[in-house]
């Protein structure tokens, strides 16, 4: 009697565990499975700036959990309506340059404004923002002087196209400018969380230049009893969707310089040269570098082939003529100030931003002949001492000579 009902007993044990790890297998999957999936990422390059939509409702804050994530990744990441606005100030640049280029005169601000209202150009939107980075690029040239009118003197600006400077390119249209992130999600209570994503599905396409190119999709989805939190999910795909070693646009064209380096002047004048006189003419890079940082470098790697003259002693001997280095725009000026400090050659250096691209201008004149003997045009460098590229062609076509 006491054996059966031990029996009993123990097998009414063994049931009920039985039926409870039958229970705990056939909810497990209910409440630990989740999904990750991002399809396409291969190879994917980080933009110039990575867009996300200007969304109404966003109950969760999903969009603040993407942008600290992308921002924590590297992103430079922007709204819709500040793309907007950069491509606006973008066009407006090229706008007023090639108001400014069609003639080669000298301006005042009264006839700049014409000219603007003619080619229904606002001056004044964004703070004069376009006139200020034309001037800042070297493309422009602004100069004030004191006019003499009837009963009093007056401070008149002058604007000018800087000779030579070709009209800026668009330079947000490339590929890798913009990425745009879109997504929708459905959320739910949770016992963890307060609230989580119950799934969400999106993209990251290629916008730039008015396009719309899918460049990859991702997904997340969990069970009813899944107790993964929103933090973690952006976490989770975000390692999926950038990982470590994801190549930037920036970094790719890092090394990536280009020099034009043309010799133009005759053998036996070339050969002739040997004291040059350095001057930087107005402009600054996308690094807001001016000529004058370029030319110890330049004048370093020139050292083997020519004798520079020393900055300090030139603008003496320029004070003492009562020239302005600041006033010298023209060639013409230039050859006559190397002529008072002894120079030979004028190398001029000029450094300016077309399009969000390092633009770096040198070339060579003879004091003699006013004859541009060779010049070089240095694109796309990231540092100052990638400007060594053009000292060492200048080194390499006179040895050669």
């Amino acid at each position: 009697m006491i054996d059966r009902m031990k029996f009993k007993l123990t097998w009414g044990f063994l049931h009920k565990l039985i039926g409870l790890i039958a229970f705990v297998l056939l909810i497990q999957p209910l409440m630990t499975s989740q999904t990750y999936s991002v399809t396409g990422n291969e190879g994917y390059v980080k933009p110039q700036y990575l867009v996300l939509p200007n969304y109404s409702s966003d109950y969760l804050n999903v969009q603040g959990h993407f942008v600290s994530e992308f921002r924590r990744s590297g992103f430079e990441v922007i709204t819709n309506s500040e793309m907007q606005r950069l491509i606006r100030k973008d066009a407006k640049i090229i706008a007023l340059a090639n108001m400014f280029a069609t003639s080669s005169e000298r301006i005042d601000e009264q006839e700049m404004m014409l000219r603007a209202r003619k080619a229904s150009i606002n001056i004044y939107d964004f703070d004069k923002f376009a006139l200020k980075t034309l001037i800042e690029r070297g493309l422009v040239v602004e100069t004030e002087e004191m006019v003499e009118l009837k009963y009093r003197t007056k401070s008149v600006t002058y604007y000018q196209w800087q000779e030579g400077s070709e009209v800026p390119l668009p330079g947000l249209e490339d590929e890798n400018t913009f990425h745009q992130l879109s997504y929708n999600y459905r959320y739910r209570d949770s016992f963890s969380c307060g609230r989580t994503l119950s799934s969400i599905h999106g993209s990251v396409n290629e916008v730039s230049g008015g396009q719309n190119k899918l460049l990859f999709r991702f997904e997340f989805s969990q069970p009813q009893l899944g107790g993964r939190c929103l933090s973690e999910i952006i976490l989770q795909l975000m390692k999926r969707m950038i990982p470590i070693d994801t190549p930037s646009a920036n970094n790719q064209q890092e090394d990536a310089w280009e020099l034009d380096f043309h010799w133009k002047g005759d053998t036996l004048e070339m050969k002739a040269i040997s004291t040059i006189l350095m001057v930087p003419k107005p402009g600054k890079d996308c690094q807001d570098v001016e000529g004058s940082a370029m030319t110890d470098q330049l004048s370093l790697g020139l050292l083997g082939v020519y004798d520079v003259i020393d900055r300090s002693a030139f603008e003496t001997i320029m004070d003492e003529q009562h020239f302005s280095l600041q006033g010298l725009v023209r060639d013409a000026d230039l050859i006559e100030a190397g002529e008072l400090a002894g120079a030979e050659g004028i190398l001029t250096v000029q450094t300016m931003c077309l399009s969000d691209h390092n633009i770096l201008k040198a070339k060579l004149i003879s004091v003699s002949s006013s004859v541009v003997l060779w010049s070089a045009i240095l694109t796309d460098y990231r540092k100052i001492r990638d400007i060594k590229s053009i000292s060492d062609r200048v080194v390499e076509t006179i040895e050669g000579l």
